[in-house]
């Protein structure tokens, strides 16, 4: 075999390979690799629970903050018109509770029409709905059956008072000053006028010569469980206090002294007592709403919430710490229908 021959052969030899193995993992490499994915998918895990209860907090928080805000406004607003063409005595009036929620009154401005509307007759003196037959010794408080001579306010038609609403008495020539105020549970109309029963929550105290007790349609909220109600419709869940503050401005200076501010919890006479207060000097109401998350904090070892205590609340009377989360809303309203 010639040089030439013996050299094409050589070339065309295939190559031998590395190793006489096949390619792939040993059982320690395979073993690695696994502990390595699972530490891996342990911390996305983790990751991914940290950002869901996260979110899920964000989401609660946010939608507290919402609700708390509604309530604010709305009860701002109402608060700001109240006393509207009735009695200044008439314009707002409560129960306060120590150990629980309070409840506000506020006279109902969305009963009368617009000044530049109403008779003329009826803009030279406060409306309101004169009670037939008020007895001297005043109204007991409780369950009570109003005649009143009219249902309607303003003279524009309909029934101005209606069931699970607010009512507030008081008197339209300003020779009493007390107040009191309940919750409508039936209307009876028999002409103009008719009957209306009302759940007083306190007496009027005795009506003095000249005295005009009136009835005024007026809207209450309350906490009920734990809904916040305008006339008996829940308008927010989760609400675990309303605890309001009542400005009286004793020495008419239009500011506020110390002992002016009732039921803030800082007065040694500190409860709001409508029976025996000159409403007529009433300038400012300060209303606190707390509100919950509707859950607990997902992570349960979170522990750092607890209830709110505003005002006079009773400390013990609050919730106890848990794993809610709560926002507060504190607001004060300058009456600008008794301000004159």
């Amino acid at each position: 075999m010639t040089k030439r021959v013996r050299s094409i052969l050589t070339k065309a030899q295939p190559i031998p390979s590395r190793g006489s193995r096949q390619d792939g993992f040993t059982l320690v490499e395979f073993m690695v690799a696994v502990g390595l994915l699972g530490v891996l998918m342990l911390g996305i895990g983790s990751s991914f629970g940290f950002q869901q209860e996260t979110y899920v907090v964000v989401d609660q928080v946010a939608e507290a903050k919402q609700n708390v805000r509604v309530v604010a406004d709305l009860l701002e607003r109402e608060l700001r018109n109240s006393g509207y063409m009735v009695p200044n005595t008439g314009s707002a009036c409560g129960v306060d509770d120590d150990d629980g929620p309070d409840a506000l009154y506020v006279s109902d401005y969305s009963r009368i029409v617009a000044m530049s509307v109403l008779p003329p007759a009826l803009l030279t003196r406060p409306l309101g709905a004169t009670v037939v037959g008020a007895p001297a010794a005043g109204v007991a408080a409780g369950s009570q059956t109003l005649t009143v001579d009219t249902m309607d306010l303003d003279g524009t038609g309909g029934t101005d008072f209606a069931v699970g609403a607010g009512l507030i008495l008081a008197d339209r020539n300003g020779a009493s000053t007390s107040v009191a105020c309940g919750t409508v549970t039936a209307v009876n109309v028999v002409g103009g006028g008719g009957t209306v029963q009302v759940d007083l929550e306190n007496a009027t105290g005795a009506l003095p010569d000249g005295a005009e007790l009136v009835a005024v349609p007026a809207i209450v909220y309350e906490v009920v469980g734990a809904s916040l109600r305008r006339n008996g419709v829940v308008i927010v869940d989760q609400v675990e206090d309303l605890q309001i503050a009542w400005f009286f401005d004793l020495d008419g200076d239009q500011l506020v002294d110390p002992g002016e501010y009732i039921a803030d919890g800082q007065g040694v006479a500190d409860a709001y007592e409508p029976t025996t207060l000159d409403s007529s000097l009433l300038r400012e109401v300060r209303i606190n709403v707390v509100i919950r998350t509707r859950d607990e904090d997902p992570n349960e070892t979170w522990q750092g919430g607890i209830g709110q205590v505003t005002e006079n609340r009773d400390p013990d009377s609050v919730a106890p710490m848990d794993g809610a989360r709560r926002r507060v809303h504190s607001a004060t309203v300058r009456l600008r229908n008794n301000l004159t």
